[in-house]
């Protein structure tokens, strides 16, 4: 759901005789055709805002919309007693989401190194290019504490990211992070002994 916010820029007395108002949106390419003067509403979408009397700013909720999508929004409103809906320039919205991430495995332990791999399973949107694995010593660790860039591996949604500095003989806890501009995410946290021990387990 994305919140759109409109305002009427109406006199007192036009405000007042307000019938109805809200917004109104589609996925499809936009066409004048779906601004009709005669008031027959027929765009894909829409949501009427409740009305408070004399008051110019509303918002509606545009809902069930598709990540990565571009849609056309605009204002409308309609007097008392008037066929006229009279609407807003129209505006486009791309829906943007965080990504999906999990940690796929490790491999290559030794004392003081090990290189673990995580999955893009949603890239999101905008596109995530900051994706990495994020470690420390303590079952959840974040981008904050300490992380290592991952690279694609070619023809895959895998990335490998090469862990290297860790203290002997400790257990470490390792897990995949993507993140873009509306937000990040993380994978199952691995926990990884340095002293060769692959033993594997996860936590949330």
């Amino acid at each position: 759901e994305i919140p759109v916010t409109c305002e009427l820029f109406l006199t007192n007395n036009t405000l007042n005789n307000v019938e109805l108002q809200g917004i109104a949106w589609t996925g499809t390419d936009f066409l004048s055709s779906y601004i009709p003067a005669d008031g027959n509403y027929d765009w894909v979408n829409k949501q009427y805002a409740q009305i408070f009397k004399g008051e110019s700013l509303y918002t509606c909720l545009m809902n069930n919309l598709q990540p990565g999508k571009q849609y056309y929004v605009n204002g409308f409103f309609k007097l008392k007693n008037s066929p006229t809906y009279y609407y807003s320039t129209v505006l486009p919205v791309i829906i943007s989401v965080p990504p999906i991430v999990a940690t796929d495995t490790y491999e290559d332990v030794t004392n003081h190194s090990v290189n673990v791999f995580g999955k893009l399973e949603f890239e999101g949107y905008p596109k995530s290019t900051d994706y990495g694995i994020c470690y420390g010593t303590s079952p959840h660790p974040t981008k904050n504490n300490h992380s290592e860039k991952g690279y694609l591996i070619s023809g895959t949604n895998v990335f490998k990211a090469e862990i290297t500095g860790l203290e002997e003989e400790t257990k470490y806890y390792a897990r995949a992070y993507a993140e873009n501009k509306r937000g990040i995410d993380y994978g199952e946290a691995f926990e990884i002994y340095t002293s060769g021990l692959q033993k594997v387990a996860r936590y949330k």
